[in-house]
This record gives C-alpha cells, sequence and structure tokens, in this order.
C-alpha cells in the first residue's frame, strides 16, 4: 500500500512539472517583435518578473487570481531570470496557476539587448509591467501591478 502512494505522488509531481515545463519559451533577440505580431488586435498585459523579486512574487499571486477571473486575458509573463533556474520558475508558475499563461525566460547572457529590445527606457528593475491596448498602444508601470490597475486598464482596453 505504501509503495502505491508513492507512485501516485511520484506520477502527480511528474505531471506537474510535464505540464510547466512544455509552457516555458526561451525570450531571445527578435522575441519580443514576435509576440508583439502573435497578439496584433489585440489587448494584453506583459509582465517582466524574477524569482528574486519579492514584490513580483505578490504580482504573481494576484495574476493568477486574475487570470482565474478573466480567463480569456492575454497574460504574458516573462522571467529575466536565467534558464538555470527554470524549476523555480516553474514552480512558481504552478503554484499560482499561470502555466498556461505564456511563459518566457531571458536566455541570451548579454541581457542589456533584451532589455532595450522591449524598452530603451527599461533599466532591469522589476517588476515591470506593460500594459497593451488592441491596437498595442502601451502604458509601461514600474512597480507591483495593483489589481485596479488592472480592471480600469481592462475596461478601457477591451472597450
Amino acid at each position: 500500500m505504501q509503495l502505491r502512494s508513492l507512485l501516485v505522488v511520484i506520477l502527480f509531481c511528474f505531471c506537474i512539472t510535464l505540464q510547466a515545463s512544455t509552457s516555458l519559451k526561451l525570450f531571445t533577440e527578435g522575441s519580443y517583435t514576435r509576440i508583439l505580431e502573435q497578439h496584433k488586435g489585440q489587448a494584453f498585459v506583459m509582465v517582466l518578473w524574477s524569482v528574486e523579486c519579492v514584490p513580483c512574487l505578490t504580482e504573481l499571486t494576484m495574476l493568477g487570481q486574475l487570470k482565474q477571473r478573466h480567463p480569456k486575458l492575454k497574460l504574458i509573463l516573462i522571467s529575466i531570470d536565467a534558464p538555470d533556474v527554470e524549476h523555480e520558475i516553474q514552480t512558481l508558475l504552478v503554484k499560482n496557476n499561470l502555466a498556461q499563461a505564456s511563459n518566457w525566460v531571458f536566455a541570451e547572457g548579454v541581457v542589456q539587448r533584451l532589455r532595450f529590445e522591449v524598452d530603451p527606457a527599461w533599466y532591469g528593475e522589476v517588476p515591470r509591467s506593460y500594459l497593451f491596448s488592441v491596437g498595442h498602444n502601451r502604458q509601461a508601470v514600474t512597480g507591483e501591478l495593483k489589481r485596479e490597475q488592472i480592471d480600469t486598464w481592462l475596461k478601457s482596453a477591451t472597450s
């Protein structure tokens, strides 16, 4: 009986890991442009975050709840961490019900180039978010996004 319970736990952990690992994409030069092209004519939220950023972790919890309330919300999460912390990234995404969002991780050694591609005025502070309207006018937010900010943006971006 103990062996059966252990096998169930191992299978459950494997399924969670498999679910999370299939959703993490490498953010390289040109990824930002591809994201914009893929979401042409759509409103979306893009959040840059890190596993070492305490406000980011609070924000991930709020974003997971937001995604449950608004399942059709296009949410793009980009971890500015290196791919070698993929397990920690995936664990946080699964914990916050964000494994099915569009998840990315910085994948190049020269992160300044990736940051510049996203926003020449961004110097790497996180959390950093962009609220994109249907016409891709974007509103940059430095610091933790608040639920009220997103609710207000949702009303204007989708109408």
